[in-house]
């Protein structure tokens, strides 16, 4: 079975036009058993993900891209993404809780660090929530691009002991991104790490 679970709608600004609605329907027609919502940094689509997807006989999969830094006092740090997506009842209420954490962390962007998720997990906030590494704008991308691959697999090992699931997101839209590294090959690398560390 193959559905979609990093997916963007209108209530990710700039980055999508669709209605949860109507993105809804669209997979609907393509066959397609589920769908997750990934919106940035917000949850805000949810309700209509929900009611859409009950109607039309497909699993929601209510998430958010969350913008991850590795030190939230650092004002200055780069943000990178990494998605989130609930699948149990205990997840959903985790979900909302992350949410609601990271827009108290509130600067420029909704924010999370290491020390919060790794905090979370020690206490069940972490529960019945599923992640993924991140796009190209993750942080094991981003450090792999950049030629950090030891603290691109120290990251996968780190987050995959924070959540119950973790995934390795490949994504590959044929993008030369001109740093030596294109979708496939980046697409390659993570999936030998993910093969390696388990």
């Amino acid at each position: 079975m193959i559905w979609n679970l990093h997916s963007h709608s209108r209530f990710s600004a700039q980055d999508a036009l669709p209605t949860p609605e109507a993105m809804v329907a669209t997979v609907k027609a393509m066959g397609q058993p589920a769908l997750g919502l990934t919106d940035h940094g917000n949850m805000a689509g949810t309700v209509q993900l929900y009611t859409a997807a009950k109607k039309a006989g497909i699993v929601p999969f209510p998430g958010s891209e969350l913008y991850v830094v590795s030190d939230r006092r650092d004002k200055k740090e780069k943000r990178r993404h990494m998605c989130v997506v609930a699948y149990t009842s205990e997840g959903y209420k985790n979900l909302v809780r992350l949410s609601t954490a990271t827009h108290r962390n509130f600067h420029h962007k909704p924010l999370v660090d290491f020390a919060d998720l790794a905090e979370l997990a020690d206490t069940g906030g972490l529960r019945g929530l599923a992640a993924t590494s991140g796009c190209y704008f993750g942080f094991v991308s981003q450090n792999v691009v950049a030629g950090n691959e030891q603290a691109a697999r120290t990251l996968l090992k780190h987050m995959g002991a924070c959540f119950d699931r973790f995934y390795v997101e490949l994504q590959n839209h044929n993008i030369d991104h001109g740093d030596g590294w294109s979708d496939d090959t980046l697409a390659d690398w993570l999936l030998n790490a993910a093969t390696e560390i388990g």
